[in-house]
């Protein structure tokens, strides 16, 4: 998990910090979703990001893998099933 601190603090060195588990108090998770459809192009990418009531934001999990159209869909939904329904998708 990495914790990137609150965003007006975003620097290449906050970004590195990996840490085990988000501390109590770390709500608000939403999976994220950059789409790419195209099996030898871009990846496509989605992020699980859960917003700390301090200001920080923890990246808690990635999927990420190269498909087609319809196989990115299946990522997402298998992904969003896998996650919850506590956690919102956003494409």
């Amino acid at each position: 998990m990495i914790s990137a601190g609150p965003v007006s603090s975003w620097t290449p060195e906050a970004l590195k910090k990996i840490i085990r588990t988000a501390p109590a108090g770390a709500s608000r998770t939403v999976r994220y979703w950059d789409l790419a459809g195209s099996k030898d192009g871009d990846w496509t990418v989605g992020a699980k990001v859960a917003y700390h009531n301090d200001g920080t934001y923890y990246i808690v999990d990635l999927a990420r893998d190269r498909r087609m159209p319809g196989g990115v869909r299946s990522l997402v939904a298998a992904t969003a099933e896998q996650d919850g329904q506590a956690v919102p998708v956003w494409i």
